[in-house]
């Protein structure tokens, strides 16, 4: 086989597809495929599934009806667990969330500074300053306690929760 054959076979090649030989049947490539082949059959289609629900609940067994002493044994079963519950409660846990753990801090005898509530609660600054401000002294002032600020050159910003009256 030479080269002159190669030529030869290349001319003779029909043209992979033509806009004139698209037809219904056809695998249709546009540019915007790009190689990929959409076959244009209506047939390939998937139909809609039509599902009889009559028909497949008919085909189960039927429910067996309980009697009357299962149907007992099964409450007595339940009484004993709920009785057995009772007797043995399990410990329910503390729930914490960030403004106890906030009010822990504050108790402290040094309180604490705007850098360890921000680390404990993983709120940002203005949210904490906004919750001591605002709700907690609130929350403090009928207890008659207040919340002290103390802030000093150079050093973080103390809170600590404090007796009314009582120099910070």
């Amino acid at each position: 086989m030479t080269n002159d054959d190669d030529e030869n076979d290349i001319e003779k090649a029909e043209p992979v597809i033509a806009a004139a030989d698209v037809q219904a049947d056809t695998v249709v490539v546009t540019p915007q495929i790009l190689g990929r082949a959409i076959r244009a059959n209506e047939e390939t289609k998937p139909s809609p599934v039509i599902v009889d629900y009559a028909a497949a609940l008919s085909s189960l067994p039927p429910r067996k009806a309980s009697s009357a002493e299962e149907i007992e044994a099964r409450r007595a079963e339940r009484r004993e667990r709920i009785e057995a519950e009772k007797a043995n409660p399990t410990p329910k846990l503390e729930k914490i969330n960030k403004k106890k753990i906030l009010l822990d801090l504050l108790r402290r005898e040094n309180g604490a500074t705007q850098a360890e509530l921000e680390a404990a609660t993983g709120w940002q600054r203005h949210t904490i300053r906004g919750y001591i401000a605002g709700t907690l002294r609130k929350q403090m002032a009928p207890l008659g306690r207040e919340i002290a600020c103390i802030r000093a050159k150079g050093a973080p910003t103390l809170y600590v929760i404090k007796m009314k009256g009582a120099e910070a």
